[in-house]
């Protein structure tokens, strides 16, 4: 028959089966043996027996077993070792069919059970220690042991043994080299807090007592934990639970990861029942009047999910971080996803605000933002920008707003998307310069906005793409390669370039290349509903020269205001010109000779200005001028 671990003898708690009644054996009984708290007697509720042979091999055998005249279970009328795989029901009958005995659980009353379960993997985690908790507890993981109490005397002979804190309930060991080393009153700042040595890692929040059931409120705990770990490089693991609390205040823990066992298991649960600033806050910053405050420096967190309440502000909110790595964090319920001030040269890996990393349902408690970037404030003064952050696969879905960049310089984003949101996906907003973005999708169909809103200067998009409208309101941004449906170049941008990109390419109707600003260099753009490449070459533009009386003639100029390299057309006049000049940055000048007969061309840079001399009763120049937008 196939393997099995069938190492549960079948047994009766006392010596032999016998009626407690007459104190004599079950002669010629029945017993019947089933899943655990249940009636065996009923074949749905039995679990499988065999005799065991000599040589270790097993054969199942039918119920229900014999006792013969000895008390001892017998198989063809001898006497058989008869296993089972498990912990077992029981019930005797003697010969007449009469219940003799009827027990729940025998492996509680089987001293040999018993013995094989102290000798198991696991036994240490049943006998009990002096210190109140089990050998498992007390003395396995931590690698500390329980040696003396604070108040009571005594030593400690290594950082290994420690002490206990009676009103915290808490264990500390000593920092110093020195030892034995004696045992103060109080824990001063010569030791260091370990937590509650239960049995968990020291820097295992299960070790402070935080409990991830989510019914506990695990906020004093979590305090009490965030005031006492110290040290450098220190990883505090969460392991997967939902773990309540109503406000745990500011969370300033330098060189420091919390550790979930990722956004979809590990879920800290703000259950604030007041107004609070965030559900998860973390301020290098929180001294008023302090003005040399330091940035928090490697703070990290990864695998966790920040569910907040109508109560809280916002989700998260970071001021003042630097060199700190995020990954798999998530976080929904408030009215503001994240918030992200004045910090710098951090790596975010997969920041998400969506409809499907939450914990109530799509529609509560909906973010009116997904993420926003801001400025922040140092003991009241101003302090810059988030700046020199990379992000990748940055994901703010379902919301009104995904991502509001109101303040950022030079900050990367790889991949990712702000999609599905009612307002738009990412905004640029003036303050912001020198970001790029490469490989970002936006999608937000029903957006009254658009994809993306760009009102910063020199932002860059790399092979990006929008479903429905890219709208260009800065300057000097660039959009190179990428499709989209329309890229909307408003009036108040300037100096914008687009070029090797797609349009129409969702075939909305409304989709297509708009171009109103000034200054814009357009080429390589393909039309996906003509579908051809679209001609960007600008067209002739009339001039009227500024005129001006001198002696022997008129003097005519013109200011290149287009921001953008033009070809100058000259002609309709009627003799030579007594002077021409082009004059850059408004002083000097080339002399140009410009011949009598056809329509000339003079190539003019950005801010040129020509100037044209001809004599009185000849007439004017015709002029006109077509902006090089590519490559005409």
């Amino acid at each position: 028959m196939a393997d099995i671990t069938a190492n549960v003898v079948v047994a009766y708690p006392r010596s032999s089966f016998t009626d407690s009644r007459s104190f004599k054996a079950v002669n010629n009984g029945k017993v019947y043996v089933g899943l655990i708290d249940t009636d065996p007697t009923i074949p749905a509720n039995q679990i499988p027996v065999y005799i065991e042979n000599e040589d270790g091999s097993h054969v199942q055998i039918s119920q229900p077993l014999i006792v013969n005249g000895a008390g001892k279970l017998v198989y063809n009328g001898q006497l058989a070792r008869i296993v089972t795989t498990k912990g077992y029901s029981m019930a005797i009958y003697d010969s007449y069919g009469t219940l003799i005995e009827y027990i729940d659980n025998v492996l509680r009353y089987e001293p040999d059970q018993l013995r094989q379960q102290l000798t198991s993997a696991g036994g240490d985690k049943i006998v009990g220690s002096s210190f109140g908790g089990t050998v498992y507890s007390d003395y396995a993981l931590s690698g500390i042991k329980k040696k003396a109490t604070f108040g009571l005397g005594g030593t400690v002979n290594s950082g290994s043994e420690a002490a206990f804190y009676v009103s915290e309930g808490l264990w500390y060991v000593y920092k110093g080299n020195a030892f034995p080393a004696a045992v103060p009153t109080i824990p001063d700042t010569n030791w260091r807090c370990v937590g509650r040595l239960n049995g968990y890692p020291v820097y295992d929040v299960r070790n402070w007592g935080l409990v991830g059931d989510d019914f506990t409120d695990n906020t004093a705990n979590w305090i009490l934990m965030n005031q006492k770990i110290g040290g450098s490089n220190l990883v505090i693991d969460f392991p997967a639970g939902t773990y309540r609390y109503t406000d745990i205040g500011n969370v300033k823990l330098n060189r420091t990861t919390y550790r979930g066992a990722g956004s979809l298991r590990t879920v800290f649960k703000c259950m604030a029942a007041t107004s609070i600033t965030s559900a998860f806050r973390v301020d290098a910053w929180p001294d008023p009047t302090d003005p040399n405050q330091p940035f928090l420096d490697g703070f990290h967190m990864c695998g966790i999910h920040v569910e907040g309440n109508q109560n809280s502000a916002s989700a998260i909110d970071v001021q003042g971080l630097a060199r700190s790595i995020w990954d798999d964090v998530t976080c929904w319920g408030s009215q503001t996803g994240m918030f992200l001030r004045a910090s710098s040269l951090n790596n975010f890996n997969n920041l998400m605000c969506s409809k499907y990393r939450n914990i109530f349902g799509q529609t509560v408690n909906v973010p009116v933002q997904g993420l926003v970037m801001t400025t922040g404030y140092r003991a009241g003064a101003f302090q810059g920008a988030p700046s020199n952050n990379l992000f990748t696969n940055l994901y703010m879905e379902g919301v009104q707003r995904g991502m509001n960049m109101l303040y950022g310089d030079q900050n990367t984003f790889i991949g990712g998307s702000c999609e599905a949101n009612t307002d738009y996906g990412t905004n640029i907003a003036l303050g912001c310069r020198y970001n790029t973005f490469i490989g970002m999708g936006n999608e937000n169909l029903n957006a009254t906005t658009g994809d993306f809103i760009d009102k910063g200067t020199y932002t860059k998009f790399i092979n990006c793409y929008s479903s429905q409208r890219m709208v260009m309101q800065g300057k000097n941004s660039v959009i190179d390669g990428g499709y989209f449906e329309r890229v909307d170049i408003q009036s108040s941008a300037v100096s914008n370039e687009v070029k090797n990109i797609t349009v129409n390419n969702w075939n909305s109707g409304s989709g297509g290349f708009i171009d109103s600003g000034i200054g814009t260099i357009a080429y390589n753009i393909y039309d996906a509903d003509i579908p051809d490449y679209i001609n960007s070459t600008d067209i002739r533009h009339s001039v009227t020269l500024t005129t001006s009386s001198i002696s022997g003639g008129t003097n005519g100029v013109w200011d290149n205001t287009t921001r953008l390299p033009v070809t100058f057309y000259i002609g309709g006049s009627t003799s030579a010109f007594t002077q021409a000049l082009i004059l850059r940055g408004g002083a000097g000048g080339d002399s140009v000779a410009i011949p009598l007969t056809g329509t000339q061309q003079v190539h003019l840079e950005a801010k040129d200005r020509i100037s044209l001399t001809w004599s009185t009763g000849v007439t004017a120049p015709v002029c006109s001028y077509r902006a090089k937008r590519g490559y005409n």
